[in-house]
């Protein structure tokens, strides 16, 4: 959902959920051979296209039961994407991340073959999210709010070999909040062939917009292509041409081969306003072993938002910083209690719900709620255990 000063935004992503990722998990081979097969049964790739419904604000009226919403398709599916705050002249402007052939609901399972195993029978990649079998591409569309048209004839994409694979994450800053968006940091977690799996290959083997050809995939993924933190530049509609692009990538890095990055935050620079003054923290993760000082594997990188292609100007590293996937993040300019005196109480909320189960699943839910919800517990953790 994106809002702007006059409409309302929603686009159908490219995230599904399939039905073997509801289930319970069982360990046991039995288990897994039936998710395998729902797997393979019911699941599909992700909608080719986005579609895009815009709503005007001033319809949003409680005297209306319904309201009226501008439907467009924009070609190339995306996951993430914001909008600008100004729409001047009933001009929206969207800013997409194509995640072409590439879906981010699709994780490397106990049954995939990717990469060697550890002593538990597991490949170490367990749970991460499977490669692109495309290049990403990035997107600035320019639409009418009233008429659903699109007002630049060619829509502005940008795609680039070395740094666009694996769309994720961006940032950008929101401190002052921007009337015109210039300029959008984005990660891309990059192409393995680790994380390119027998079902990936096969979900997206016919993608219909396909830009890198199936051979040179693999040539690629056999290579890797790093993870990446760049800088996008948009520069303003109404100083380019009908047939410039109004999308550059103007600063970015590369990480070292098996570094992957995540979650990246812009911090703004106190005393400034500039859409670059400022820094950008991410997560790093990557391969300890490799490392000639003894780590765990997960850092916080902090670069200049204004000089990127310098790297990280610290990296940051504690033994008990030790974190799983992470996604979107937020910040904030000083940390206080919290003073809003608006509070929902738990019981009232969920007794409705609870007195609907039958008698059985209800002992067996109030349990829970007694004894962890309510209490606001966490369940106690062995401490001789060791969680990986």
């Amino acid at each position: 959902m994106g809002l702007t000063k006059d409409y309302l935004v929603l686009i159908d992503t490219a995230f599904k959920i399939s039905v073997e990722e509801i289930l319970p998990t069982r360990a046991n081979k039995r288990s897994d051979q039936l998710e395998k097969w729902l797997r393979n049964v019911f699941d599909h790739p992700q909608l080719n296209d986005n579609t895009v419904y815009i709503i005007a604000r001033n319809k949003l009226d409680k005297e209306n039961q319904s309201v009226e919403a501008k439907k467009v398709t924009i070609p190339r599916e995306a996951a993430h994407f914001l909008v600008d705050y100004q729409n001047p002249d009933d001009q929206i402007t969207l800013h997409l991340a194509h995640v072409c052939a590439w879906d981010a609901a699709e994780w490397v399972t106990k049954f995939d073959d990717a990469g060697p195993v550890d002593g538990s029978g597991t490949s170490p990649l367990y749970g991460a999210i499977a490669g692109p079998m495309d290049i990403s591409k990035l997107g600035c569309h320019v639409i009418n709010g009233k008429t659903g048209q699109f007002i630049r004839k060619n829509q502005d994409i940008l795609m680039h070999k070395d740094y666009t694979w694996g769309a994720a994450i961006y940032a950008y800053r929101e401190r002052p909040f921007p009337d015109r968006l210039e300029n959008i940091y984005w990660s891309c977690m990059g192409c393995w062939a680790d994380l390119k799996t027998p079902h990936i290959e096969h979900l997206y083997k016919h993608y219909p917009y396909r830009e890198v050809g199936l051979e040179e995939l693999d040539e690629i993924t056999t290579q890797g292509k790093p993870s990446t933190l760049f800088r996008l530049h948009i520069a303003p509609l109404d100083q380019v041409a009908d047939d410039e692009n109004r999308l550059s990538i103007a600063d970015g890095y590369q990480f070292p081969e098996g570094h992957w990055v995540v979650s990246p935050q812009f911090i703004p620079r106190p005393g400034t306003e500039g859409s670059t003054d400022g820094y950008i923290l991410c997560v790093v993760h990557y391969d300890e072993s490799a490392e000639p000082q003894k780590t765990n594997g997960n850092e916080l990188w902090i670069f200049d938002a204004a000089d990127l292609k310098s790297g990280p100007q610290y990296k940051l590293w504690h033994e008990q910083f030790n974190v799983g996937f992470t996604i979107h993040t937020a910040w904030l300019p000083q940390i206080k209690k919290r003073n809003a005196s608006y509070c929902i109480e738990m019981r009232d909320d969920y007794a409705d719900i609870l007195n609907q189960q039958s008698p059985k699943n209800k002992a067996l839910i109030q349990d829970l709620f007694e004894n962890w919800v309510y209490p606001k517990k966490e369940a106690a953790i062995d401490q001789e255990s060791e969680i990986n």
